[in-house]
């Protein structure tokens, strides 16, 4: 591919014949056989010397530590294959643990993978692995099971002693296994996907998939052998390095198409910037540099310990610390110069426009506040005008028991929500195009509030967008208040649903009351523009408005 280097071409290359040696090393030597581990050894420095690779090149934290991770639990692999081979014959506990012990690096494997696939897009700074503490419970119960089949068998039975034959059966627990590690494979597969499309390498997010598919066809080559596949007697492969090259060369495809970022390259872009700019070790010697002028002698590295130093009527050079020894770089202040001096210019003349532009500003802020005020003053007295008339007549000193002042406050109680609520609603969209549902439906709850105060059973449901429209909000509240009122005395349960979708909105108001509806003119009139309907349900009265495409 045209992004790799041709170092990193190299590199693959090598590791590419590493693998080949290692292949035919284990698939010719046999049991008895000088080179029978020899393979087993040849992966085990190939990972090991990848893990090196990694920690020099990978720059985020956790990522590179999965990834070893990943490398060590393949190299424990192979160590616990040459031992197990390497055990007596008459130790078959022995040798059963060993083979047991395999799957506790194949299965912590997947998991690590899903670990680092998560830091991908991450800084060190977040923490996407925080709430995976559960999957590591969840593998230490797994491995636990597996140690312990001599117990219980539920992961490998036969009918006599396990690997005196070869011949044994898998139980649900080896399923579980098998399932494990599909499970988070393919969930590492998936953020991975979810990563790059987000990211410049979305067009590459296929390579990765490549080892991936490969390992998956071996596996099921191996299944369907019962074993692995032999050309001549010979064993073209084994499961172990199956799953070693899979992970492997999917962790290096990530990293060759830039999914996860390395840190080479980087003297060649330095030296090829064109900036003014050098880096400089401990002892003053030289380590990249990109222009001759920032490379100080000795007199100005001792000048640069107070500051930066002059070269000339504009240009100046400076000096910072980093890791390992000193940057320094030249800054050609002409331009910054003559716009300071545009600048200070500018600014005497600025000066003396300013306060008086600052008193101007003040002034039309402040009547711009004072005009908008008493315009929201003005708009709610003129929509609650007909509440606080009612108000006003039942508060009138009379005549009256105890009983009847105790109804009349509460209905001065009704009254008194929707105006309070109304002018909330006046201040809360002003300047706006829609109203929060969560912002009508507390109207309506308040309202319906001192309504059960006056015996009556209320209940409000809302649904549907977010945001209104503010004609529409404003409507159903209006009409809710004019039903409402009408009602009482005598409102025994009133029921509200509303639905609002982005191209029309729908309320139904289901009522039981012996008072009779408002005429048809102030419910058009309280609608503000819907469509109101009124019929009678099983005895109750029944009330419904319209917005949008939601009107019959």
């Amino acid at each position: 591919m045209a992004m790799i280097s041709r170092e990193s071409r190299r590199n693959i290359g090598l590791f590419l014949a590493a693998l080949l040696v290692a292949a035919l090393a284990n698939s010719l030597g046999g049991d008895h056989c000088p080179t029978a581990f020899l393979g087993s050894q040849l992966y085990c420095a190939i990972l090991l010397a990848w893990a090196l690779t990694v920690r020099r090149r990978i720059m985020h934290r956790r990522i590179r530590r999965c990834m070893i991770a990943v490398a060590y639990a393949f190299v424990l692999l192979f160590f616990l294959r040459v031992c197990r081979y390497l055990t007596p014959e008459g130790e078959q506990t022995l040798t059963r643990l060993l083979w047991y012990a395999y799957y506790l690096p194949l299965t912590a494997a997947p998991l690590l993978m899903l670990m680092g696939a998560k830091c991908i897009g991450k800084t060190d700074a977040d923490r996407p692995l925080h709430r995976m503490g559960w999957l590591w419970l969840l593998w230490a119960l797994l491995a636990a099971g597996l140690l312990t089949n001599d117990l219980h068998g539920r992961a490998f039975y036969a009918d006599g002693p396990l690997l005196v034959n070869g011949r044994y059966s898998y139980g649900w627990l080896y399923n579980l296994t098998v399932l494990w590690q599909a499970a988070l494979l393919g969930a590492c597969l998936a953020v991975m996907l979810r990563r790059s499309a987000v990211s410049g390498c979305r067009r590459l997010a296929w390579v990765p998939l490549i080892p991936f598919a490969w390992t998956v066809v071996l596996l099921l080559l191996y299944v369907i052998a019962g074993g692995s596949p032999t050309v001549g007697g010979y064993k073209l492969y084994n499961v172990q390095e199956v799953y070693c090259i899979g992970y492997v060369s999917f962790w290096e495809c990530c990293v060759q198409i830039g999914l996860i970022p390395v840190n080479t390259g980087y003297r060649e872009i330095f030296e090829r910037s064109g900036v003014h700019a050098a880096l400089l070790r401990d002892d003053g010697t030289v380590a990249f540099r990109a222009s001759i002028d920032a490379v100080p002698d000795a007199a100005q590295r001792r000048a640069l310990r107070t500051g930066p130093v002059a070269l000339g009527e504009h240009r100046w050079l400076c000096s910072a610390p980093v890791s390992g020894g000193t940057v320094c770089w030249v800054e050609d202040h002409q331009t910054i110069d003559r716009l300071n001096d545009a600048l200070k210019e500018a600014t005497a003349r600025i000066e003396e426009e300013s306060e008086l532009i600052s008193e101007e500003n003040r002034i039309r802020e402040e009547k711009a506040r004072y005009a908008t005020r008493n315009r929201l003053y003005d708009q709610i007295a003129y929509l609650t005008h007909g509440q606080l008339a009612q108000i006003e007549t039942l508060l009138r000193p009379d005549d009256m028991d105890d009983a009847a002042l105790r109804q009349r406050l509460r209905t001065c109680m009704v009254l008194g929500a929707y105006v309070k609520r109304r002018g909330n609603l006046a201040i809360v969209s002003e300047g706006a195009q829609t109203l929060a549902s969560g912002d009508l439906l507390l109207s309506i709850r308040e309202s319906m509030e001192y309504l059960r105060e006056l015996g009556a059973e209320c209940s409000v449901h809302v649904s549907g967008t977010p945001e209104i429209p503010l004609r529409w909000a404003l409507g159903c509240y209006d009409l809710f208040e004019a039903v409402a009122e009408a009602a009482l005395p005598g409102l025994a349960a009133m029921l509200a649903d509303l639905s609002a979708s982005p191209d029309g909105l729908h309320m139904t108001l289901l009522l039981e009351s012996p008072s009779a509806l408002p005429d048809a003119q102030r419910l058009a009139r309280a609608a503000a523009g819907g469509s109101v309907c009124t019929d009678s349900v099983d005895g109750d009265t029944r009330v419904r408005l319209f917005f949008g495409e939601a009107a019959p």
